[in-house]
């Protein structure tokens, strides 16, 4: 999740904690005000419907607290009383409260960058605000390794055992096969899809590369060979807020489907 995604759930914050006491703001009304902001990277562009979806879902993960829709007014507030949101659990969300209105969004960013002259009793907003947004790609990883049984083609999942936010999934036969699986890395705004292999002969491993359409291989730790998909598309997914699992599996189905018609090594002729 990189800073002007950031900018913008902080946006989003505040503008919905300054109107809670109000009844709360609409989503269009949100999106409007966003056009004007000066905190807008693309002035007079909006926040789309979808986007505000993932937005919710950002809040979620940074500040561990859902917006609530008055089903009536069709405006968003958050809960403001302390009980709800003790120090332990989100101290940047406390600050955000406490200074509704007078909230500084690029004060809080230069927190997240540099650390520099922060108040002491912020610094812990800013560290823990920190931690969640490094963390974020080791929660994807995991919720995909929860999912991973739903993926058809493949019957075994597992994290990477040498890089971190990776989840390896493979079809048993097909891996006998052609000593071939998938490593997908998980990053803070895109997915990374890999064929991995330990086929050691190089004639071999050009074939199966070019059988499974992807690119000559690069050999990493443990002495596997990482091989990037031909098509760039196929290589890495972008997301703002968080990635889609759903397209995730779908893509992996795609690529394990590309293992499956690899042939298995020649045969040489015997006279």
């Amino acid at each position: 999740m990189n800073i002007p995604i950031i900018r913008r759930l902080l946006w989003v914050m505040n503008e919905i904690i300054d109107s809670t006491p109000n009844g709360g703001i609409t989503r269009q009304a949100l999106s409007d005000k966003w056009e004007d902001s000066c905190k807008n990277d693309r002035p007079g562009s909006p926040i789309p419907e979808r986007t505000f979806y993932r937005i919710r879902d950002g809040i979620k993960e940074l500040f561990g607290c859902e917006l609530i829709c008055n089903p009536t007014t069709k405006k968003y507030t958050v809960q403001l009383d302390d009980e709800s949101f003790p120090d332990s659990e989100s101290p940047l969300l406390k600050i955000l409260m406490h200074n509704a209105g007078t909230a500084s969004i690029n004060e809080i960013l230069q927190m997240l960058v540099s650390g520099n002259e922060v108040p002491a009793n912020d610094m812990r907003a800013a560290r823990d605000l920190s931690v969640a947004v490094s963390r974020l790609p080791q929660k994807y990883a995991e919720s995909f390794l929860k999912e991973a049984a739903d993926i058809g083609g493949s019957d075994c999942a597992e994290e990477d055992e040498y890089y971190r936010n990776y989840v390896c999934v493979w079809n048993e036969a097909v891996y006998r096969r052609t000593s071939q699986w998938l490593s997908i890395g998980f990053y803070d705004d895109e997915v990374c899809f890999y064929v991995v292999t330990h086929e050691s002969d190089p004639a071999e491993r050009e074939r199966k590369a070019k059988e499974a359409k992807v690119a000559e291989g690069i050999r990493y730790r443990g002495g596997y060979y990482w091989h990037e998909p031909i098509d760039k598309e196929l290589f890495t997914m972008a997301f703002e807020t968080k990635p889609d699992m759903t397209k995730v599996k779908k893509r992996v189905e795609m690529l394990l489907q590309c293992l499956a018609n690899v042939q298995p090594q020649c045969q040489k002729l015997v006279d």
